[in-house]
């Protein structure tokens, strides 16, 4: 590479991050069962909504202006899950055919949230927030659900006295306000 294309590429990646550009990054993800996603993350922060090449199941109906889709869910363990997805409004998963994010080191897993640090911990993603551990916190029901339903096989292949067994011991570690202790049974939460 010449010198001087080697000054116009520095100076153009110097502007773009004097100007706050970001072009975005791109990770591929696999789930516990080894089903593959693409995630795409910008300044930090993913897509709730990400791509698969097998078509989202999520049990239910669709409401008015919501599709079939893949969402990336969980604030303590990132998890994937077939859900009714709509423009401006949370996703609705199906928490029976959530998947958390496996890992083998820290860059397998995707950032979540800012200023949250998400790490490889017992081969899952786990977010990370400062001083904090994972019993001094309550779960959210997809993290709950994550964790209990790790295991279960691919969602297309998913025995379903399993997976209602599975999500029955996700549904008991949570209260009324969707704070949940991390599942008896079930995949322990990683430190």
């Amino acid at each position: 590479m010449s010198a001087q294309v080697l000054r116009f590429v520095s100076v153009f990646l110097l502007l773009n991050a004097l100007m706050g550009c970001d072009t975005g990054t791109q990770y591929n993800v696999r789930d516990t069962e080894q089903s593959v996603y693409r995630v795409s993350c910008r300044e930090g922060v993913c897509r709730e909504e990400i791509s698969s090449p097998m078509g989202a199941r999520p049990q239910g109906q669709a409401q008015p202006g919501e599709h079939a889709g893949f969402a990336l869910l969980g604030a303590h363990v990132p998890t994937v899950c077939h859900a009714w997805i709509a423009e401006g409004r949370p996703a609705r998963p199906d928490l029976s055919r959530c998947r958390p994010i496996a890992c083998a080191r820290d860059l397998d897993c995707p950032p979540m949230h800012r200023g949250q640090r998400v790490a490889c911990g017992g081969g899952l993603c786990v977010a990370r927030s400062p001083g904090v551990t994972a019993r001094d916190r309550g779960l959210d029901r997809v993290s709950a659900a994550g964790l209990c339903m790790a295991g279960a096989g691919p969602t297309s292949q998913a025995r379903m006295a399993l997976t209602e067994d599975r999500l029955a011991f996700a549904t008991a570690s949570c209260d009324a306000q969707g704070q949940c202790e991390a599942p008896r049974g079930c995949r322990a939460l990683p430190e």
